[in-house]
């Protein structure tokens, strides 16, 4: 896929528009981590399908792929202004968006102080609008691993290949196949663990509650039914939080239900897109 760049307010952002600029209003995607290579999102087909009749633009936050590197002191809100400035890049009033896992938690971030520039919002697997409210399930789940799992993370260098944490992709999967092929094409992904720290530090002064509640338009949200990652009950506490919003449980997904269940997963989101298409969406 081709890369154009964008510069934002704090640096260059890369960005990935399809082969074929569809005649819709932009469905831009922000990838979870923080600090992962968006691409692990193309795995498994989920988004292939999406792409397919729609607009579908995927970005490189900054400190990851070809982005400019982060800096020290990094906050969620240049993380938002990279977004807006790929927004005005494509040209669009206004944008669809759709986040997974951290990227849920930025679009809710975008959708607080831009709302005016959102047509819509997608949140997957998402991370609860206040951090410190953000349920996981791992240690119930995967007792046998959890404690390795802390060591591992706990001497992890700045960067790293995916396949230095191929323990904690075992914990985001249900299906032993669809893990599998997820290791193998994303083992070369470079993550920023750096990055994640810095994020996380500006993450727990920040409450985007009110702004949910306050949303007036259209929201889906989609979760896998055994996320142990990111608890099913987050996503249930955001659908009853915003005032347009409607809930897709994908049953036999965990925290990659675009991987698990990618049919099921394009159904739940061009489902949705259409009837916001159609003004059918309270």
């Amino acid at each position: 896929m081709s890369c154009a760049f964008v510069d934002s307010p704090a640096g260059r952002v890369a960005w990935y528009p399809p082969p074929v600029r569809l005649a819709t209003v932009p469905l831009v995607a922000i990838a979870g981590g923080p600090g992962s290579d968006y691409r692990y999102l193309c795995v498994g087909g989920g988004f292939d399908r999406v792409g397919a009749v729609r607009r579908l633009v995927f970005y490189d936050q900054r400190g990851s792929g070809r982005s400019s590197p982060a800096a020290e002191g990094e906050t969620i809100d240049r993380f938002v202004a990279d977004l807006d400035a790929v927004r005005g890049a494509l040209g669009a009033a206004a944008i669809d968006v759709i986040g997974h896992s951290f990227g849920a938690y930025l679009a809710m971030a975008y959708a607080a102080k831009h709302p005016e520039r959102l047509r819509s919002l997608i949140l997957v697997s998402s991370m609860a609008p206040v951090p410190g409210e953000t349920l996981q399930l791992l240690d119930a789940v995967f007792p046998d691993r959890i404690e390795e799992w802390r060591r591992t993370r706990a001497a992890l260098p700045a960067r790293f290949p995916a396949s230095v944490i191929s323990l904690f992709h075992t914990f985001e999967f249900v299906d032993g196949s669809a893990h599998a092929r997820y290791a193998r094409e994303v083992q070369e992904h470079v993550y920023n663990i750096e990055l994640n720290n810095i994020l996380r530090a500006d993450m727990e002064k920040l409450d985007f509650s009110a702004a949910l509640r306050g949303f007036r338009k259209p929201a889906l949200v989609v979760h896998g039914r055994f996320d142990a990652v990111l608890a099913p009950s987050i996503g249930w506490k955001l659908y009853k939080m915003m005032p347009a919003a409607r809930m897709a449980v994908l049953e036999r997904s965990g925290h990659m239900p675009f991987i698990e269940e990618p049919d099921a997963f394009a159904a739940a989101v061009l489902g949705f897109l259409n009837d916001v298409d159609a003004g059918r969406v309270a």
